[in-house]
């Protein structure tokens, strides 16, 4: 289910939870509604909407850490290959071909970035073959060898963060304890309609309520889901990255 998707069905569960609290109240005896009962129905709506609060601040935190990550690994990707591209150029002119690999394989990062994210952007599959053909080079000199063995380190490295790039792909955020969280905004919301009398003023206020926590479990998946949707990772550090290869 889409991020989008799971907003909207949030929202509708939250204002639906508002207009059964209006219904409520114009059936309820008057004696439901005193001033004591408003009083406990404030202090465990209190409650519940503390315990919501810490359970949707922790989602956000969590989201936005595993974007941050992955943002950093991209990042990190890009200075790998242009610091690849480097070591091979110092090494000598027999690493042209394999340069040449490297910057082929950017491009096709590059190109796909926007569409496939990490499932092709991340690193290619032809890194393996870069990695062998990078093995098989005769170092003559103590400075080949220091320049293969850094190359091949940062062959290792750029696998190493595809890997962990398609291990995260997942997502992280538990639908349990989403579906908990909408329960007790559903909750709240139905307090609200409870406890007030129908106007224009409170249902906007009810209204512009619900649209603001439906986005905040909106961002909550785009974060989650890093390489896809509105808000995504970009690829302007391999596009920064390509254009420094095979100088």
């Amino acid at each position: 289910m889409s991020a989008l998707s799971i907003a909207q069905l949030s929202f509708l569960c939250v204002f639906g939870g508002a207009l059964v609290g209006f219904w409520l109240r114009g059936r309820l005896p008057e004696h439901h509604l005193h001033e004591d009962s408003k009083t406990v129905v404030q202090l465990g709506t209190g409650l519940v909407a503390t315990l919501a609060a810490l359970v949707l601040g922790m989602l956000t935190a969590s989201a936005k850490a595993k974007f941050d990550t992955q943002s950093d690994e991209v990042q990190q990707t890009g200075a790998n290959i242009v610091l690849l591209d480097r070591a091979l150029a110092r090494y000598g002119s027999e690493t042209a071909p394999i340069r040449a690999q490297v910057k082929k394989a950017l491009e096709v990062m590059v190109a796909n970035w926007d569409h496939a994210g990490p499932a092709t952007g991340g690193a290619p599959p032809v890194l393996e073959t870069i990695q062998l053909e990078i093995r098989d080079l005769s170092a003559m000199t103590d400075a080949q060898k220091s320049l293969q063995s850094r190359a091949l380190d940062l062959t290792y490295s750029l696998a190493n963060t595809r890997w962990l790039a398609l291990e995260q792909s997942g997502s992280n955020v538990s639908y349990p304890l989403l579906v908990v969280l909408v329960s007790w905004l559903t909750a709240i919301f139905l307090s609200f309609g409870l406890m007030a009398r129908p106007n224009a003023t409170i249902v906007a206020v009810l209204l512009v309520s619900a649209l603001s926590v439906s986005t905040a479990i909106f961002l909550i998946f785009e974060l989650d889901q890093p390489f896809h949707g509105l808000i995504h990772i970009s690829g302007e550090p391999l596009r920064v990255a390509l254009t420094q290869v095979g100088l």
